[in-house]
């Protein structure tokens, strides 16, 4: 598809596509992040509108596909979170049952995090760093990346040791 044809239809489309991020995303910088990014693949003809459609109902069709993904994205962060959480409970010596109702909690325990604990987790479990190397990465010292996944721990521990029946 020609650029000029693009622009036609982002121009045309613009608030489609920010209503679309905006219903899906729920956050107000995440949906103008999304909507761009969403204008980008327009722009670029990568999702090839063929004509067989409005081009009002592909551009809906992209915005939408383009938030799910992401959405799902962030859905399996958290289930590596809480996996991730799972793993440093049985390292602490708590045993705690792989129910949903426990993943759940987890997951929503690790989004409460700050962000800089979920980027701590996150390098640590998802790509195997090691403390030294995430400090690195981070600009903080070593010994706050551990005093950082101690405290996580930490609270990990109380809400599952409450659930846990006695031995």
């Amino acid at each position: 598809m020609e650029t000029a044809a693009c622009e036609t239809i982002l121009t045309d489309n613009l608030g489609i596509i920010h209503g679309v991020c905006r219903r899906y995303l729920k956050n107000h910088d995440d949906s103008m992040e999304m909507a761009q990014e969403v204008a980008a693949k327009i722009l670029t003809g990568r999702n090839g509108f063929r004509g067989e459609s409005l081009a009002s109902t592909w551009v809906f069709t992209v915005a939408k596909n383009a938030c799910l993904e992401k959405l799902r994205k962030e859905s399996r962060e958290r289930r590596r979170m809480g996996s991730y959480a799972l793993h440093l409970l049985t390292l602490s010596g708590i045993h705690a049952f792989n129910d949903p109702e426990t993943n759940r909690g987890l997951e929503k325990m690790v989004e409460r995090g700050d962000e800089i604990t979920r980027k701590i987790i996150s390098l640590y479990a998802e790509h195997g760093m090691t403390q030294e190397e995430i400090g690195g990465v981070l600009g903080v010292s070593r010994v706050a990346i551990s005093r950082r996944l101690d405290r996580f721990r930490k609270k990990l521990a109380q809400p599952v040791a409450c659930r846990l029946p006695p031995a």
